[in-house]
């Protein structure tokens, strides 16, 4: 894979990051009693864990067609 596709990936892993981290905060600061705010918390970070997920079999997707063009663009050339 090449560089510049590495380095996209870690901008978006650190931004999806930066995401969760901020909305946990806000969750946390907001003025609700503790178990509202549990509830919330959770809720918010299911969400983002189910995001993530899909974010990275995206990710995964892609890196794997990116791959197998490179092996059929070898392969072409070798012939």
């Amino acid at each position: 894979m090449s560089e510049r596709s590495t380095s996209t990936g870690w901008a978006l892993a650190g931004f999806t990051l930066g995401v969760v981290v901020g909305a946990a905060l806000g969750v946390l600061l907001a003025p609700a009693s503790g178990s509202e705010s549990r509830s919330k918390l959770k809720e918010v970070l299911e969400d983002a864990i189910e995001k993530g997920k899909e974010k990275g079999h995206e990710l995964v997707d892609k890196a794997r067609e990116k791959l197998f063009e490179e092996e059929e663009e070898g392969t072409e050339e070798e012939a």
